[in-house]
This record gives C-alpha cells, sequence and structure tokens, in this order.
C-alpha cells in the first residue's frame, strides 16, 4: 500500500485542480491547504469499524467488449459502496475508489478493514471526515472475472476458455473503471454534489490501474 503521508499529497493536487470548480461553494485555495496540512499532522485511533452493516452491495451493467461496436454482449460488475462518512447536507464530495484486481474477490469487508484499500483509502476518509468540511463516499470496484464478477456467455460456455479469456484485459478493466465513475456521477450526481471528486487507491497492478 501507499503511504498515507504520499496519499495525502496526492489527494492535495487533486484539491489543487478542483479549485475553480468549487469556487460556487467559496471554497477558498487557504481551505485547501489548511485542510491538507491538518490531515497531515493529526492523529486518530488506527482502529477500523468491525461492522459491515452501512456497506451495499451493487451491481453495474458493463460492456463485455468495450472496444467492439458490434459486440452488444453486457455482464454485470459488482461493487460495494458505503455512505458512512456523508454527514454534510450540501457541498463538495470526495469519491474514493478502491480498485479490484491481483486478489480474492471483494465482500462487504473491503471497506471496513481488509488487505485491499484500508491503509490508505479508509484512514485518509476517516480523518477527512473528522474536521467535518467534505463529504466522503466509498466504492469498491470488483475487477472483471474476479468474485461475481464474471460474465456468462451463450449456451453455458465457460468464461475461462481461451476464447473467452480475451476479454480479461486491463484494457478492459480500465475502461469498466471510466464507465464506473460516469455511472455514478449521472445518477448521484445534483444541485449539491455536482463538484464531486474521484480519487483512486489500490496496490501493485490495482495500484497501476489507479493511476492510468
Amino acid at each position: 500500500m501507499v503511504p498515507l503521508s504520499l496519499s495525502v499529497g496526492f489527494l492535495f493536487l487533486l484539491l489543487l485542480v478542483q479549485q475553480q470548480r468549487w469556487s460556487a461553494y467559496g471554497l477558498e485555495q487557504y481551505r485547501y491547504r489548511d485542510l491538507l496540512l491538518t490531515l497531515s499532522s493529526s492523529t486518530l485511533p488506527s482502529s477500523h469499524s468491525t461492522s459491515s452493516e452501512d456497506v451495499q452491495e451493487l451491481y453495474v451493467t458493463q460492456k463485455l467488449d468495450h472496444f467492439d461496436g458490434t459486440n452488444d454482449a453486457t455482464f454485470q460488475q459488482r461493487y460495494f459502496v458505503s455512505y458512512r462518512h456523508h454527514t454534510r447536507k450540501t457541498g463538495p464530495v470526495l469519491n474514493f475508489l478502491c480498485v479490484g484486481g491481483e486478489g480474492p474477490g471483494f465482500d462487504a469487508s473491503v471497506l471496513v478493514d481488509s488487505v485491499h484499500c484500508s491503509g490508505d483509502m479508509l484512514e485518509l476518509a476517516k480523518r477527512i471526515a473528522s474536521h467535518n468540511q467534505y463529504n466522503v463516499h466509498l466504492y469498491a470496484l470488483e475487477h472483471r472475472y474476479y468474485g461475481k464478477s464474471y460474465p456468462t456467455f451463450p449456451n453455458g460456455e465457460s468464461p475461462l476458455t481461451i476464447h473467452n479469456l480475451k476479454y480479461l484485459s486491463s484494457q478492459q478493466a480500465l475502461e469498466d473503471l471510466a464507465h464506473f465513475v460516469r455511472s455514478v456521477n449521472e445518477e448521484t450526481e445534483s444541485s449539491t454534489t455536482r463538484s464531486s471528486l474521484w480519487v483512486t487507491f489500490g496496490g501493485s497492478y490495482p495500484g497501476m490501474m489507479a493511476l492510468y
């Protein structure tokens, strides 16, 4: 996992990029600076919530092949979401996305305490939420061909045949991520959340996916 200090630094750069977009809320640059300086020096209990009652298991419809316009096949990709850090009625939203891959399939614990994103994403979200300036939404998108995110094929053909494994690629997975972000934005953005910002998290292969 990336150290929390690097995550804070990366988030700082993204917050600066969003400066103009957030101007409608009257957020000045000093608030970004003060928030990140406070986060980098603040100390919170290291324990995470042990309950997943607030975590929802949902599905998004993905194209099987994002690059073939003649192929209209789709599959259901699983994701998890928690709004435990949505405490403000209005204001900017930070969407934290845990990227799946190179590990076990997800379950609700991915947004509670897991090997995937606990050290960076969940801790940072908790620190930001403690200052009551931003709402933080937590998401975890399961990688295609993992867990319950396997595509199905006609006549019960296995997705693990050589022919069907061509749909398991980092290029397709990146398009899955892009479509997921667009879908969530379309469903959730309104007059109170129009300035939402996405930050992706992951380690190793998911880390590279998060970077791209």
